[in-house]
């Protein structure tokens, strides 16, 4: 069985560049999700790591609003899709060449 378990803090810099390489074999759904994904996540890095972040109430609705609007859209993609990013993202697939 693989078991794979990252704190927060481990996640970005092992996942941002998966997420967004490899944007043409993707769809648009896939590319906004992954692009959305990377900064929400930066953002609450800073919210979470840094006394010194300042938020504004404003921005952080209209935040949550686009995250909520890409996870719909992310669940429009077929299912297959969204599988196979999921497996693309979370495993370490070695490619030859």
């Amino acid at each position: 069985m693989l078991t794979r378990f990252w704190t927060f803090p481990e996640i970005h810099p092992l996942i941002a560049p998966r997420l967004l390489c490899h944007q043409a074999r993707t769809s648009y759904e896939i590319q906004e999700f992954a692009k959305v994904f990377v900064d929400m996540q930066s953002l609450r890095h800073s919210a979470d790591y840094d006394p010194d972040a300042t938020f504004h109430k404003s921005k952080v609705v209209h935040d949550i609003t686009d995250a909520e609007d890409l996870i719909n859209l992310f669940n429009s993609v077929p299912r297959r899709d969204r599988r196979a990013f999921a497996i693309y993202v979370l495993l370490d697939i070695r490619r030859s060449g």
